[in-house]
């Protein structure tokens, strides 16, 4: 979960406890996935990700080109695997 996204699940949480209620998270599979930087480059140039949507078309067309130069330039190969752990996780709330 991003940054963002976690904060406001945190907020959301604390809110249903404010109302009596008692939120429950549940991890209900986990699993990794090999990717390298140009596969997440190339993912941020075609926009895949929701959150690169508010970024202006003028600003991610600019960007872009300069963020593929700094990753090779701080990285090198692009094409080294790493490894993400992915996971879903189940929300829920019931009453007190």
């Amino acid at each position: 979960v991003r940054g963002l996204h976690r904060k406001r699940l945190e907020e959301v949480e604390e809110a249903l406890k404010r109302l009596g209620l008692r939120p429950k998270t549940k991890q209900v599979v986990q699993w990794r996935e090999e990717r390298t930087l140009r596969q997440a480059l190339e993912a941020l140039e075609e926009r895949l990700y929701s959150f690169t949507q508010a970024v202006p078309e003028e600003v991610h067309e600019r960007i872009m080109p300069e963020l593929w130069a700094w990753a090779e330039r701080e990285f090198g190969h692009l094409d080294r695997p790493f490894t993400l752990e992915r996971g879903f996780t189940l929300r829920t709330t019931r009453m007190a």
